[in-house]
């Protein structure tokens, strides 16, 4: 069988996209997740109350800049109030815990794979080598 040809290159056939017409949209898979999250770890909704955005942004006021950055030398504005000790549900940890500001970049990255029981991210200077 020939291969059409179109101003000089072969056009190759792509494959069609897969119809799933049960198949639950991105919204629904995220709704369902959210929900599952919300019920193995109940203490998630003290996120959103109104005294954790109080205790929040006290925080932040207070500490403006990231701390992990800062003990790297860089200057970069702090957007999370983290858990300097992972609360785990403990409330008395949760709402006296002691606390730390960090950018959204360090949390999500440093923070959150030491919690999974990773390690965190070694410094490096610029020479090159752990500071």
């Amino acid at each position: 069988m020939a291969v059409p040809r179109r101003a000089g290159l072969a056009v190759v056939p792509t494959r069609p996209p897969l119809h799933r017409p049960n198949a639950p949209t991105k919204a629904e898979r995220d709704k369902r997740h959210d929900a599952r999250r919300s019920a193995e770890q109940p203490w998630r909704h003290w996120y959103w109350s109104a005294r954790w955005r109080r205790i929040a942004k006290k925080q932040l006021t207070e500490h403006p800049l990231c701390a992990t950055c800062d003990k790297e030398g860089r200057i970069v504005p702090a957007t999370v109030c983290d858990h300097i000790i992972p609360h785990r549900g403990d409330a008395d940890l949760f709402w006296n815990g002691e606390r730390q500001s960090l950018c959204a970049t360090c949390h999500s990255r440093d923070k959150q794979a030491e919690e999974r029981g990773g390690r965190a991210r070694q410094a490096v200077g610029a020479d090159g080598w752990p500071v």
